[in-house]
């Protein structure tokens, strides 16, 4: 079996989109769990874009349905949003998790896209890690407005 056909195999293909549709779905959750305005659109934005990650992972060439093929080494074991969103500490920590989670996609897609010997694939590859390397970002800006509070005695998820 080629190498880009053990790479891309519909089983890691899969199992990459269905990471992605995973993510969407707690995103999706987490927007409409929490009040604070910018974490709200944050999570909403990042669920549209997971949903278009597994729908380009979907369009890759992969081999054959019931080839086997290497796992994709990830774990998806993030628990939903914290029910009290006015909990900073917890919500930091959830949004730590889901960047760990993040990182952890962003190096597999950047692992893929090394190897990958088709351009449009590899272009594909690197674009997605590009993404999630953003979505770090995004939760590192929020992780920090979170953390800031509104200086009124609440905290900055109520607000």
């Amino acid at each position: 079996m080629s190498l880009l056909k053990r790479l891309l195999s519909a089983p890691l293909v899969r199992a990459a989109a269905g990471f992605e549709d995973q993510i969407a779905q707690l995103y999706d959750r987490a927007a409409n769990a929490v009040t604070h305005a910018e974490a709200k659109a944050l999570f909403a934005a990042l669920a549209k874009e997971e949903r278009e990650h597994a729908r380009r992972l979907r369009q890759l060439p992969a081999s054959e349905p019931d080839a086997p093929g290497p796992t994709t080494g990830l774990s998806f074991d993030i628990p939903p949003i914290p029910h009290d969103t006015h909990a900073v500490p917890e919500v930091l920590e959830w949004i730590t998790r889901v960047q760990q989670h993040e990182q952890a996609v962003a190096d597999f897609y950047d692992a893929l896209a090394r190897k990958a010997v088709l351009p449009a694939v590899k272009h594909t590859l690197r674009s997605l890690a590009e993404q999630e390397n953003r979505h770090l970002q995004h939760l590192q800006t929020l992780r920090t407005l979170l953390g800031r509070g509104p200086g009124d005695g609440r905290t900055a998820a109520s607000s």
